[in-house]
Parts: structure tokens; C-alpha cells; sequence
């Protein structure tokens, strides 16, 4: 499914998609943040966005207001080397 719209984008560059990982879209968040001029965020994370959110509270614990999470992962384990 993917692989159709990386080649239709021209996305296949690997440079570009190794700076597509979990701790850039959490920096990502943070600039958003920052740029709509808020102290803090109101997040709500389903699946994926449970690790999203959870990343961006042990990233910018003064940044989060209210946070509800929708998921169960380990975070610790999931994105460890076996």
C-alpha cells in the first residue's frame, strides 16, 4: 500500500525516510505546539498515538496538559534491539 504512494511521491529517497521515526514526529508536535503559541497540549492517542503521547510526556513533561491514551504497548521494549 505504501510502497505505491512512495513511488508516486518520489519519496524512495532513503535520507529522507530515515528522518521519519517516532522521536522526530514527537519534535514535530512540539514545534506545532510552540507555533500555535500554546503553553501546553491537549492530546487524546489512539494505537500508535498512545506511543506518540506517551513519548511526548517523557519528552516534554511541562508541555502536556491533559492526556488520555487509548492503547496498551510496552514503550521500553517496542523499540529495542533484540
Amino acid at each position: 500500500m505504501f510502497s505505491n504512494v512512495l513511488s508516486a511521491n518520489k519519496f524512495e529517497d532513503s535520507d529522507y525516510l530515515a528522518h521519519i521515526n517516532t522521536p522526530n514526529v514527537v519534535r514535530d508536535m512540539d514545534i506545532i505546539r510552540s507555533l500555535l503559541r500554546y503553553q501546553t497540549i491537549n492530546y487524546l492517542g489512539y494505537s500508535y498515538g498512545t506511543v506518540l503521547g506517551t513519548m511526548y510526556a517523557a519528552t516534554f513533561p511541562d508541555h502536556v496538559g491533559n492526556m488520555a491514551l487509548d492503547g496498551k504497548y510496552h514503550i521500553i521494549n517496542r523499540h529495542a534491539k533484540e
